[in-house]
C-alpha cells in the first residue's frame, strides 16, 4: 500500500467477546448489531483498507489483534455469531484480514487514559473521562491516525514482531 491509500485509511477501535473474536477470526468477518452499526453510521463508514484495533471484553479486556478491512459494508443475515447468551445475527458486515494477533492480551488502558486525560481525545468520544468510558457500549469507535499510531507505538514496544502499518 503506497503512502496516498495508507494516508486515506481510517483508524477503528472495536469492541468484541472474546468468543465473538474467535468466531470473528474464524469466518474473516467483523459484524455489529444494528443499533450499534447505525451509532454514527461507524460501520457503514469503514473502507476497505481501513485498520481495525481489536478489543476484547472481559474476563481478559485489552487488545487482541490488528484486522484491515477487505470489502465494503454489507447487510448479511446468516447467524454466524451463536452461544448459548447471544442469538444475534450482527446484520451489519464488512470482511476482515487479520494482520497481526499478539501472543498476549495488551492492556491499553494506560495509553486511552493518556489520550484523554492529555487533552487528546478520541475524536469520536464525548465526555469520556476514563477509558472504560471509551468502549461501553460501542461496536466501532473512530480514531484518527495519530490516535492510532500513539496506541500501536506503545504495543509494538512490547511485541516488536508486529508488524509495522
Amino acid at each position: 500500500m503506497d503512502e496516498s491509500e495508507r494516508s486515506n485509511r481510517n483508524y477503528w477501535i472495536c469492541v468484541t467477546s472474546p468468543h465473538n473474536w474467535s468466531v470473528c477470526k474464524t469466518n474473516q468477518l467483523w459484524g455489529a448489531k444494528e443499533e450499534y452499526a447505525f451509532q454514527g453510521d461507524e460501520l457503514l463508514r469503514a473502507g476497505i483498507g481501513d485498520i481495525l484495533l481489536i478489543h476484547v471484553t472481559l474476563p481478559f479486556a485489552g487488545e487482541v489483534a490488528v484486522a484491515e478491512v477487505r470489502s465494503i459494508p454489507f447487510v448479511g443475515t446468516t447467524r454466524i455469531w451463536n452461544s448459548p447468551n447471544n442469538r444475534s445475527i450482527y446484520p451489519r458486515r464488512v470482511k476482515i484480514e487479520v494482520l497481526y494477533e499478539f501472543p498476549t492480551v495488551i492492556r491499553t488502558s494506560k495509553w486511552l487514559s493518556k489520550l484523554v486525560s492529555s487533552g487528546r481525545r478520541i475524536r469520536s468520544v464525548r465526555g469520556a473521562t476514563k477509558p472504560q468510558g471509551l468502549l461501553q457500549g460501542k461496536a466501532m469507535i473512530p480514531i484518527s491516525r495519530e490516535e492510532f499510531e500513539f496506541v500501536y507505538g506503545e504495543i509494538r514496544k512490547m511485541n516488536p514482531r508486529a508488524p509495522l502499518l
